[in-house]
C-alpha cells in the first residue's frame, strides 16, 4: 500500500475535480452544506497537486526516467487533472 500511495492520491485528487466539475455542469442541487464543504477542500487539493507534482518528478528523476515506474504514472494522472482543473476554468463550467 505504502508503493502505491502517490498514485493512488493522484487518483483522488483526479476524482475530486472530476466530481466538482461534473456537479458544476450538469448544475445537480446539492445543498449549501455539501458546496460549502467542496469549497473547502479544493484549495488543499490544489496544493496537493502541486506538491505530488513536484514530488513525483523528483523521485522519476532518481529512477533515472524510468517511463515503466509508478511515479510516471502518476504523473500522467496529474497532468490529466491540471488539464481538466484549466479547461474548466477557459470554459467556465
Amino acid at each position: 500500500m505504502k508503493k502505491y500511495i502517490t498514485l493512488m492520491l493522484s487518483c483522488i485528487c483526479l476524482t475530486y475535480f472530476g466530481c466538482l466539475i461534473f456537479l458544476s455542469f450538469k448544475q445537480i442541487y446539492i445543498s449549501d452544506i455539501f458546496r460549502a464543504i467542496f469549497e473547502l477542500f479544493t484549495i488543499p487539493f490544489i496544493i496537493l497537486v502541486l506538491i505530488l507534482i513536484v514530488f513525483n518528478f523528483r523521485k522519476l528523476y532518481l529512477e533515472k526516467w524510468s517511463i515503466k515506474s509508478k511515479h510516471f504514472i502518476s504523473i500522467l494522472v496529474l497532468f490529466v487533472t491540471v488539464a481538466l482543473i484549466s479547461v474548466a476554468t477557459i470554459l467556465n463550467i
